[in-house]
């Protein structure tokens, strides 16, 4: 029944024709690269939105456009696996270098030189996840690199200056802010509509099986997505079947989201990790236990406003739960009730 199944990959770079809703988004963003390419100093580009609206499938995306149309060089570092100042830099000379970089023979001052150095070459560099940034400086570092244009990304603009020192954001702060907004249903049943057509062939899943996935989705494509996924492979493997019935979808929505939720605790640094075990062993507690019990367990703790902004990502990707606020704030699990998600199936 599943005829291709990279359509169905959440974490993949669609092609150009499956963005559906964000075309106009999609076209914005090569038109700052080719604006930026142009203007002394470069301006940067700041994309914020919620989880799952595409950010970070537009700014793939938009890459692999930009190199192809104009040449340029580029860069994608995921921030939330690469948040120090050496993984930042290393992964961006391996990329828009083209001496070979190795952590064994080059410093990381001597890849910054050589970013320095590049002459003519245009660069474009995607920092996801930006507000993971552990060692800001790098952001002034990468400033200094003549034209390098930077694309930071997060859930907000708070977010992304929250740990920020205000002499940097200074400096990199000029430049447009692209806000994405959340998908409604009907967006979201046209954008399972083109993957499905090209993942199954028409007639195979109907419209309101569509609409259902979408509703109970809360407008996060990548939910979505895996719940057309996991409803396709349900139905390969059902041998009566001959289309997508609702049956199949039963459990796709729960299962998704069950996969995601599983996805983010794994991506978690170890300052996260050891926040999120405190919260998962006291089940609810407030803010000021949760953080002294956290620098009783690390030997080199953060400070409390680096603490803040992790807590505001692990609720983002709905790893955390809060309730209250002030001092009746109190975080526990995202225990997300999967079970409850299944009504999706009912006829």
């Amino acid at each position: 029944m599943i005829v291709d199944s990279d359509v169905l990959n959440d974490e993949r770079v669609p092609d150009r024709e499956l963005v559906v809703h964000r075309r106009d988004d999609l076209e914005s963003i090569l038109e700052e690269y080719r604006l930026s390419a142009r203007q002394d100093p470069t301006r940067n580009l700041f994309i914020t939105g919620p989880t799952g609206v595409g950010k970070t499938m537009l700014a793939r995306l938009s890459l692999q456009l930009i190199q192809e149309q104009t040449g340029a060089r580029t860069a994608y570092v995921d921030c939330w696996t690469d948040y120090t100042r050496s993984e930042i830099i290393y992964a961006i000379g391996k990329d828009v270098l083209e001496t070979p970089v190795h952590r064994d023979t080059m410093s990381v001052d001597d890849v910054l030189r050589q970013l320095r150095q590049l002459p003519g070459q245009y660069r474009h560099v995607v920092l996801d996840e930006a507000d993971q940034i552990a060692e800001t400086d790098v952001l002034r570092d990468l400033h200094t690199c003549p034209d390098i244009q930077l694309v930071l990304i997060a859930h907000t603009e708070e977010d992304l200056w929250a740990t920020v020192p205000d002499h940097i954001r200074s400096r990199i702060s000029a430049g447009p802010v692209l806000t994405l907004e959340k998908y409604d249903a009907t967006q979201l049943a046209d954008v399972l509509e083109e993957r499905a057509n090209r993942a199954f062939g028409r007639r195979v899943i109907g419209q309101k099986l569509l609409e259902r996935i979408a509703s109970a989705a809360d407008g996060d494509a990548r939910v979505a997505i895996a719940a057309l996924r996991e409803a396709g492979q349900n139905a390969d493997g059902d041998d009566s079947a001959r289309s997508i019935e609702p049956r199949h979808i039963q459990r796709a929505i729960p299962n998704a989201r069950e996969a995601i939720h599983d996805r983010s605790v794994d991506r978690l640094n170890d300052d996260q990790t050891v926040l999120y075990e405190i919260i998962c062993e006291k089940g609810v507690i407030s803010p000021g236990e949760l953080y002294d019990e956290y620098r009783d367990r690390v030997d080199e703790p953060r400070v409390e406003r680096t603490l803040r902004s992790y807590m505001r990502k692990l609720e983002h990707y709905d790893v955390v739960e809060s309730r209250g606020n002030g001092k009746a704030k109190r975080f526990q699990p995202g225990n997300v009730d999967f079970e409850a998600d299944s009504a999706v199936g009912g006829h």
